[in-house]
């Protein structure tokens, strides 16, 4: 295989603000901690183990949010705003909350190009994982802007954090 094969080079595309951009597909390790978290979640929030139930979460959904083209790592719905997905890619719908999981170099674009995307789209929830420190951001948005909230989760007890206060998660638990 050279090394312009596409399978060898995987890339993400999205159009955010009317910019492309380019960046590397997930690794094994990321793939893992999202696969992780949205166990984690979906057993008291999508499935109501022990938990309220309630959301749909999926992961890396690609999205159509006005001129947006979005794929998060990790996207939830409330059910009660939306009870049934449409069944189109890319999804039209804004998520409730969104979880990007930080890779090489994704640290200005999570943070801020595709943050700020989420808010202007009305996404009122947006996790920004560093997977190096096991660091958890949690952005809330409100009328007056962005809320931060910092979970440190290398001990992997369980934490409450919006939007999913109800129950505690041991979101640390999702790295390999």
């Amino acid at each position: 295989m050279s090394a312009l094969d596409p399978f060898t080079v995987p890339r993400i595309v999205e159009r955010i603000g009317g910019r492309r951009r380019v960046h590397h597909a997930p690794t094994p390790t990321e793939d893992a901690i999202v696969a992780g978290l949205s166990a984690l979640l979906s057993g008291p929030y999508r499935f109501a183990e022990g938990g309220p139930g309630g959301w749909l979460i999926l992961e890396r959904p690609r999205l159509a949010l006005g001129d947006d083209r979005l794929q998060p790592d990790l996207a939830g719905w409330r059910m009660a705003r939306v009870p049934r997905l449409p069944d189109t890619t890319p999804l039209p719908v804004a998520p409730d909350f969104i979880c990007e999981v930080e890779g090489p170099g994704d640290a200005r674009v999570d943070r801020v190009v595709k943050r700020d995307a989420y808010g202007r789209h009305g996404v009122p929830a947006v996790w920004l994982l560093d997977q190096e420190h096991r660091l958890l951001e949690a952005h809330l948005c409100g009328p007056e802007g962005w809320s931060t909230k910092y979970v440190d989760l290398k001990s992997g007890r369980p934490v409450s954090v919006a939007p999913f206060g109800d129950v505690p998660v041991a979101l640390g638990r999702a790295w390999p």
